[in-house]
């Protein structure tokens, strides 16, 4: 049985269930781990996009394809504490809320599909670009008309660009190398792996005393919110650079920088966790 139900998809909008929660997407503390709520985010979401959400297959082909710029996410505590018995029901819907030229900005919300309550809410800008240069080209004058009514409209603040953070000369520093299964069919690695070296550094500095407030392993602390920006990529057996350091006078809100081989910022992100430290779920209790 498929993971994903599609329960309508209407171009401009569209809805997909989620049949559970795969074993395999529990971390080390067997709590839901985050980057692969990311991943099951893009999942839903292209599910969509390949049963008709936004004419996918018309604006996309061999030359062009579609990259995240900038994504920012909300989560609800609740799912930290989901398990393989949670009799919960979770629902996806994904709409169109902006489009210009070459980007658009398109919001996703997760619920409860008993309550209708939002339990996550991605607010993602993403841009077509050529796959030969990598670099921004326009939608079909066609698809610009068809959906001509999300032309000018407001978007997210969440989704406009940042400038490039300045690192802190005390930022912790981790070095992490991806993997050929980190990269996805864009031929590049994919942006819920960049999440989980994000939380690896976290952990590190964390055990290692250099955060205030957070002792644990960062997998035990919920995560509330996730701003990200995309502004490079890397390949399988790349170098990164991962600095992290949190800001000033607020220890929840901890920063993210990503380097390739110390020479280029690709990925920087601001994350807010919850403070209270949860329980480490043994096998039996998931």
């Amino acid at each position: 049985m498929s993971l994903y139900k599609i329960n309508y998809d209407n171009g401009s909008s569209a809805s997909v269930s989620i049949m559970g929660i795969p074993y395999g997407d529990f971390d080390r503390t067997g709590h839901w781990a985050i980057w692969c709520i990311f991943k099951m985010f893009e999942a839903a979401r292209f599910q969509a996009l390949l049963n008709g959400f936004l004419d996918y297959k018309h604006m996309i082909d061999e030359d062009a394809a579609l990259s995240i710029i900038k994504q920012q996410m909300s989560f609800d505590s609740k799912l930290h504490s989901l398990s393989l018995k949670s009799p919960m029901k979770l629902n996806v819907d994904c709409e169109i809320k902006q489009l210009k030229k070459t980007s658009m900005v398109l919001v996703v919300q997760l619920k409860n599909e008993t309550t209708n309550e939002i339990l996550g809410e991605d607010f993602l800008k993403v841009v077509r670009i050529s796959r030969k240069t990598r670099r921004s080209i326009s939608f079909p004058e066609s698809y610009q008309k068809k959906y001509s009514s999300f032309m000018g409209t407001s978007g997210h603040p969440g989704t406009e660009k940042e400038d490039l953070p300045k690192i802190p000369q005390n930022a912790f520093e981790y070095i992490a190398s991806p993997r050929y299964s980190d990269e996805d069919m864009n031929g590049h690695v994919n942006q819920s792996s960049y999440i989980r070296f994000c939380m690896d550094a976290a952990t590190r500095a964390s055990l290692n005393g250099y955060y205030d407030h957070y002792t644990k392993d960062m997998c035990l602390y919920p995560s509330l919110q996730w701003t990200i920006s995309y502004v490079g990529e890397s390949l399988a057996n790349d170098q990164l650079n991962i600095f992290t350091w949190q800001r000033k006078n607020c220890p929840e809100q901890i920063c993210f920088a990503v380097l390739v081989s110390e020479r280029k910022i690709i990925f920087h992100a601001s994350a807010i966790f919850g403070k209270d430290v949860n329980k480490t779920r043994v096998l039996h209790k998931l």
